[in-house]
């Protein structure tokens, strides 16, 4: 069977020095990606990025071209390990292009599903990237990060989420308004791939992320 690979692209208004950072260095890889990051840089080092215990791991570093790309694989050794690669190009000294592909993927049938949740997952993540990248390249970030599981489908959990959370409508560059608990927060909506996955501007707290993930 043939495999197929998910690409992506973002321009981000930083340097490509700063830009390389925020996806080399692990406090800055945790202000978009996992709450706990560790990385060694270099062919030969690894990433270990973990949202809590079951959703966890390591992945060995290759392809390491200084200030430019690297990849990590995950499930090196298997069967079918998956390869995601970062690149990074200047398109002037304050102005970038970055690049993601994950490969690995098989055609067809149950890998649909995965295919198009991973993509969904990385173009959500991508604009929490470009957002910090743009705006907070340096600042100390606390990520606080929930998770459940629920023995529902996906878009029964997405509308529950909606409206446990009185979530208006989701749409790229829409007003985000929600309520968790007592306190509303206010905003904008930066980008939401697909119905379940919004990355958005929390005005109401003094320019935060807050993102949502039911996949």
């Amino acid at each position: 069977m043939s495999e197929r690979k998910f690409e992506d692209s973002i321009e981000i208004q930083a340097s490509p020095e700063a830009v390389w950072k925020a996806i080399t260095e692990g406090s800055e890889i945790a202000k978009w990606f996992a709450p706990i990051v560790r990385f060694k840089p270099g062919a030969g080092g690894e990433i270990y990025l973990s949202w809590g215990p079951g959703a966890e791991g390591t992945a060995p570093i290759v392809d390491w071209e200084e200030g430019k790309r690297y990849s990590w694989i995950e499930g090196e050794g298997s069967e079918r390990p998956k390869i995601v690669e970062f690149s990074i190009e200047a398109k002037d000294s304050s102005t970038t292009t970055l690049r993601l592909v994950q490969s690995g993927f098989l055609h067809g049938g149950k890998f649909d599903d995965e295919f198009e949740t991973t993509g969904s997952g990385w173009r959500t993540f991508l604009a929490m990237l470009k957002y910090n990248a743009e705006n907070f390249a340096g600042a100390v970030a606390a990520h606080v990060w929930t998770m459940r599981i629920v023995p529902v489908p996906t878009p029964e959990a997405w509308a529950r989420v909606r409206q446990a959370l009185e979530l208006s409508e989701a749409a790229d560059g829409a007003p985000l308004r929600a309520k968790i608990g007592p306190v509303t927060v206010e905003g904008t909506i930066l980008r939401t791939p697909k119905a379940g996955y919004v990355c958005s501007k929390v005005t109401s707290a003094g320019d935060s992320l807050l993102a949502f993930f039911v996949e």
